[in-house]
């Protein structure tokens, strides 16, 4: 087996543990956190129910939420200097024998990777490198490796300092038998004062460091963590030092892709509305002030009210509802037309469909309104630069519950209007 190959195990740590990177939902009027389901990917994929959301993972609360990048942010220093335009060329150190230079245009940064490493993901602004195998571990092994990621996007740490996010990792991460730690950490190649926390959860545990710079939060993760595995910890403080030696902040570049933060693209709250932001998924929206998310759901982010109808099929609330998703990351596998007509053909009667082209948070989206199955919904399908999502609605049913049109037609009306599309909180 190869090292590439026995480094998916390290991979698999790294997305169990990675809640504690993928953290930063913000809600308005008591709303927490959505995640509803993903749209069927495959044409003809049966329906039996209703569309449901599906539960995602736990998404936290951040006090305080961003903010626009023209705020006052908290001061750095050295080449982390959030008033000075620096580049590349001007801080990022020449790789010398048995190491190499990576740098990050879109995200601003760069530093010096070790030869045994190779770099296994790299998302645009995020990265993740693997390298030595230190030991047999379950069906893989334990490799060395870390991961460097812009938590959100360049420019979007609003005022979130490393410590504030640090600590929300630590709460948000933590539970009656597991306590990570929070220490004082500095990133002496650059200058720049964090924290570290740890350990993470996962099969093989990391520890992350966190720091603040040219209004952006950065976060890189070691693995192992070295108090579970003392015997490597040898190893991972000699990463910790060469990443904390070599690591430089420069002013990010625009590369074109349009990384958006939230104060680019989040609405001020009207009268009679609420905002809602969710960081980690990327979105915000205004939702009427007499509705609200229903906490007893099983499904994340859906959000209820009007007047009580009834329970119109198992599982659901007793009200209309609206349910906001983040699908997963955007995928050259599928397009939007393709989303759009898995769907219309999931029940096997597409003439029963009206599909709508439009455009929603100033990108490409198809509304599906069905009039077959259980229970009428409306489907909102939008593919966004950094990820795909859904807005689902139901029951539009005039005809068996018109006392819940009006209410859940200006919702939608309201939530399809000011709803915004961001970089997810990493």
């Amino acid at each position: 087996m190869t090292d590439t190959r026995r480094i998916v195990f390290v991979i698999t740590a790294l997305a169990l543990g990675a809640v504690a990177c993928n953290l930063g939902a913000a809600s308005g009027g008591g709303a927490g956190d959505a995640s509803p389901s993903p749209p069927p990917t495959e044409a003809g994929e049966p329906t039996a129910a209703p569309e449901e959301p599906t539960a995602a993972a736990d998404d936290p609360t951040p006090q305080p939420e961003p903010t626009s990048s023209g705020e006052e942010s908290p001061p750095a220093t050295a080449s982390g200097s959030d008033s000075a335009v620096t580049t590349a060329d001007e801080v990022c150190l020449t790789a010398g024998e048995g190491e190499s230079l990576y740098v990050n245009e879109a995200g601003g940064y760069c530093f010096l990777v070790p030869a045994d490493f190779e770099i296994t993901q790299d998302t645009g602004l995020d990265i993740f490198a693997a390298g030595p195998i230190l030991a047999e571990f379950g069906m893989e092994g334990i490799a060395l490796a870390f991961g460097f990621s812009v938590i959100g996007a360049p420019g979007g740490a609003g005022d979130y300092t490393a410590q504030s996010w640090g600590a929300q990792v630590a709460e948000e991460t933590g539970g009656p038998d597991f306590e990570p730690s929070i220490e004082p950490y500095t990133l002496s190649g650059a200058g720049l004062d964090g924290v570290r926390v740890g350990p993470l959860p996962g099969m093989v545990g990391g520890e992350a460091a966190y720091v603040r710079t040219n209004d952006t939060l950065y976060g890189v993760t070691v693995y192992p963590e070295r108090t579970s595995f003392p015997e490597y910890a040898d190893q991972a403080n000699a990463l910790w030092a060469q990443l904390s030696e070599s690591i430089r902040f420069f002013t990010p570049v625009d590369t074109g892709v349009g990384y958006k933060t939230p104060g680019e693209v989040c609405p001020a709250e009207e009268s009679g509305t609420q905002l809602v932001i969710r960081h980690s998924e990327g979105w915000c929206v205004l939702i009427p002030d007499d509705w609200h998310e229903d906490i007893e759901s099983s499904f994340p982010g859906r959000f209820v009210g009007g007047p009580e109808i009834g329970v119109f099929w198992p599982g659901q609330p007793a009200y209309a509802n609206i349910t906001i998703g983040y699908s997963g990351p955007a995928s050259d596998s599928i397009t939007l037309d393709q989303q759009a007509e898995g769907r219309a053909n999931a029940n096997g009667r597409p003439d029963l469909v009206q599909r709508t082209d439009a455009e929603i948070g100033s990108y490409p989206a198809v509304i599906l309104d069905t009039e077959d199955g259980p229970v009428p919904d409306r489907v909102a399908l939008i593919h966004t630069t950094g990820g795909m999502y859904s807005v689902l609605g139901q029951p539009f049913d005039e005809e068996n519950f018109p006392e819940a049109q009006p209410a859940l037609e200006a919702a939608w009306d309201t939530m399809i209007n000011s709803i915004g599309f961001f970089e997810p909180y990493r």
